[in-house]
């Protein structure tokens, strides 16, 4: 049965960078089609795996602590594909990460996973979660009950804050960044996961 301390719809509607832990190679598992779908509908993924070197041409890191500073500070979901038994060991890192960095991830264990430790451990560490709810299928839900809330263009913002010319790929994750919150005339490209990765 699903829980939660912060709406699963306010993570769906507001963040946009999501560390997948046990994102999977294997296009025959949702631990593949759901972060790719992710990357599909402007979200920036950041693939967490030990035994792979890139998944979806983005650079992957074996754990969350071996996240470089300047990606883990804008890692906004922390997105969990281990079983149930492991999340009290993820939820550790989320809390480590947030020591490290100054800045909550919302802890977010996918369907059909979740550990009543790792709540304990979140709650404790003041870290927002929701658990045993597949991000894809909210977002989808989100998206059919809210269809106001897809692309407008904020032109005001585009005309004060013009893409740099010949970013790096710093100014360019920036400014898609900065994009993301402040217009919806397009989704970030899923090469800013890329770039982000590399950073």
């Amino acid at each position: 049965m699903p829980s939660y301390t912060i709406s699963p719809d306010e993570v769906v509607k507001q963040a946009r960078v999501v560390a997948v832990v046990g994102a999977s190679k294997n296009p025959e598992k949702e631990a593949y089609t759901v972060p790719l779908y992710l990357m599909e509908n402007g979200f920036v993924v950041i693939p967490i795996n030990p035994s792979a070197n890139s998944i979806f041409g983005v650079r992957t890191f074996p754990t969350l602590a071996d996240l470089p500073d300047e990606v883990a500070k804008r890692v906004e979901v922390v997105d969990v594909f281990r079983p149930s038994d492991d999340l009290a060991d993820v939820s550790r890192q989320v809390v480590f990460m947030k020591g490290r960095t100054g800045k909550v991830a919302v802890f977010w264990a996918q369907l059909g996973l979740q550990s009543a430790a790792a709540e304990k451990i979140l709650k404790e560490n003041s870290v927002p979660y929701v658990m045993d709810v597949c991000i894809r299928t909210q977002h989808m839900d989100y998206s059919r009950r809210n269809p106001k809330s897809g692309p407008r263009t904020n032109a005001e913002w585009h005309q004060k804050n013009p893409m740099p010319k010949n970013p790096t790929n710093r100014e360019r994750v920036e400014w898609h960044l900065e994009h993301a919150k402040n217009c919806g005339c397009r989704p970030i490209p899923a090469s800013v996961s890329a770039d982000l990765a590399s950073l």
